[in-house]
């Protein structure tokens, strides 16, 4: 029981300890990165899906030992299922962040922005975006489409300044109006870009 209570502790300090991190210690962004095949390509660092990758791991390393403990001591098949499935659902969260550091990536072309992921791919064009929000707590812009669907681009993309400048030529002026504090974000994301070009 004491081990068991150990486990389930250090599981919770590492879920809240990952989230904290991916929020508050990300990596400053690189606002200016060269076209490839004359598209703008945005990827996060690997660093931080490397990081969340191992906090989703952790929990499920720790999960495998009470499974074990709980298997050696004579559980009952329910709580060995019960358990499996519970280390389960962080290992495959953890295998989705690693892929991600390589797959995952943004591509802005002249009429949208497509977000290829590891499993999914999905296009926005500019003309369906409806409104165009900043998160400064969480440091990222919330896409709506004419249609309902939602896309988050997070600040510490790389690229994210090269982004933000075709972003203001392309967005919809209404999308833009909607909030002042997202179109102040892309200026100022914009303008360092620009200054990060010309310095290199």
């Amino acid at each position: 029981m004491l081990w068991d209570t150990i486990a389930l502790l250090t599981l919770f300090l590492l879920m809240t300890t990952g989230r904290y991190l991916s929020v508050h210690r990300s990596a400053p962004a690189r606002l200016h990165v060269p076209l490839t095949s004359g598209r703008l390509l945005l990827r996060q660092p690997r660093r931080k899906c490397f990081m969340l990758g191992l906090a989703a791991l952790f929990p499920a390393l720790v999960l495998g030992g009470v499974g074990a403990s709980a298997w050696r001591a004579g559980a009952g098949k329910a709580g060995l299922l019960a358990t499996a499935v519970a280390m389960l659902v962080p290992l495959a969260a953890s295998v989705h962040q690693f892929l991600s550091a390589f797959l995952h990536r943004i591509v802005v072309h002249g009429f949208g922005i497509e977000r290829i992921g590891v499993l999914t791919r999905r296009m926005v064009r500019w003309d369906d975006v409806a409104s165009f929000a900043y998160n400064p707590f969480h440091r990222w812009f919330f896409v709506t489409t004419s249609h309902g669907s939602h896309l988050w681009l997070p600040e510490d993309l790389r690229g994210i300044g090269d982004f933000a400048a075709v972003a203001l030529h392309r967005l919809p002026a209404a999308a833009l109006r909607g909030d002042p504090a997202a179109r102040e974000a892309l200026e100022d994301l914009a303008a360092y870009a620009a200054a990060a070009s010309h310095a290199s």
